[in-house]
């Protein structure tokens, strides 16, 4: 947020270079941080829907950034000497500086290691058996023999092809068409809204749908249909200005291919707390080294808008993404083969020392009036349930 700041000011390329990079250092934890901590929280019918609302935000902040810039065009370009892009660094510092501050005590970590001030302890007891149940285990303390124990595991680079072969092409550079097209300065941050407000409502139906069925690589792949569609359109180009308009704003339809996939991720990992970091971390490091070359060959500036090859090599990697989103889900069932798991009551494949249930032992015993091992009861027993957690009150 500071260094959002510091931006308004520069003078040269190289110095926003600087910033660029640190910033990128400083923001390189946030992601994978919040996918593991989400997914620590939650159960499998909870874990799409929190995920793709903190994934959405970005859209939103898209959506917003998208007025935004042509309101601050229209209205500060040149106001107390600041050009509208140094006023457009200011504003978003003066949005983002007080939430990073208030994520400092919101940010709760894990349910067996939080401090939240606002987490009382029975909500932290109650956080732990909800888990406990689930089969999600807490996190383990980093060595370097479990690191590399974890960067040499086959889920790790089975899952890590698909996260890194997430290169989207079609809607990406709707701007410089309609910039070609000479819509306005307006319009050219105003229209591509329309495709971050598909994805919003988008997002939100995939996740429901996703936590209904527990169909996480399935959807995944049917959020990356759209961009099929949009890459072969565009790769294509003699089309009609319509088709050229849907092809850009349709792949926003898969925009929640990432929430879908850290959800099944979840799912999947749900024995290994640090797994479900490193992955979406040294993904994010793998996508971001190729990112850094893929567009500028494939669709370098001077090109804008027709890449003549750049949506074909998109059309490419997606369809390679969906084939290594199927040989993870063949992998994963061959591994709970071997490893002779079973299945809990939530869907979700755990070892066998690792299947509770509370419901059946906890609250079935209690009633009955048997509480433990060699503990009966002594008179009546008041219960007050909370939804999983179960506190005698007096015996």
């Amino acid at each position: 947020s500071i260094l959002v700041f510091v931006q308004c000011r520069a003078t040269s390329d190289k110095y926003l270079y600087a910033c660029r990079f640190i910033q990128g250092f400083a923001e390189s934890i946030c992601f994978p941080t919040m996918m593991m901590i989400i997914g620590s929280w939650y159960k499998p019918e909870e874990i799409a829907k929190r995920v793709v609302i903190w994934d959405m935000t970005s859209t939103i902040a898209s959506m917003f950034s998208g007025y935004l810039q042509a309101a601050i065009y229209t209205n500060l370009n040149g106001v107390s000497g600041f050009a509208s892009w140094q006023w457009l660094f200011i504003i978003d510092g003066v949005i983002s500086l007080p939430i990073a501050l208030f994520g400092y005590f919101a940010i709760p970590d894990f349910p067996t290691t939080t401090r939240a001030i606002w987490l009382t302890e029975r909500d932290k007891e109650y956080s732990i058996r909800r888990m406990t149940e689930v089969g999600k285990k807490g996190p383990k303390k980093m060595t370097v023999k479990r690191f590399f124990h974890i960067l040499f595991g086959w889920r790790f680079w089975a899952f890590i092809t698909p996260y890194a072969a997430y290169i989207t092409g079609a809607g990406t550079y709707m701007n410089l068409w309609l910039q070609a097209e000479h819509y306005s300065v307006q319009m050219i941050n105003i229209l591509p809204t329309i495709g971050n407000a598909i994805a919003l409502v988008s997002a939100y139906i995939f996740a429901i749908l996703s936590d209904i069925t527990r169909w996480r690589w399935q959807l995944a792949i049917v959020t990356l249909l759209p961009y099929v569609f949009g890459n072969l359109v565009l790769g294509i180009w003699n089309v009609p200005f319509g088709w050229k308009f849907a092809a850009n704003i349709v792949p926003f339809i898969g925009q929640p291919f990432f929430a879908l996939f850290m959800a099944w991720i979840s799912d999947k990992f749900q024995d290994d707390t640090e797994l479900r970091g490193h992955l979406p971390a040294i993904g994010n490091a793998v996508w971001y080294a190729q990112y850094a070359w893929f567009p500028v060959v494939a669709f370098p500036a001077q090109k804008a808008p027709h890449y003549p090859w750049g949506y074909w090599a998109a059309l490419g990697l997606t369809i390679l993404n969906i084939i290594g989103i199927y040989t993870c889900y063949l992998a994963h069932m061959w591994d709970v083969k071997r490893r002779g798991k079973v299945v809990n009551k939530y869907g979700l494949f755990v070892d066998r020392e690792d299947l509770v249930d509370y419901e059946q032992s906890s609250l079935s015993d209690v009633k009955g009036g048997y509480i433990g091992e060699g503990v009966h009861e002594v008179g009546a027993v008041d219960i007050e349930r909370d939804s999983d957690l179960i506190i005698v009150k007096e015996k």
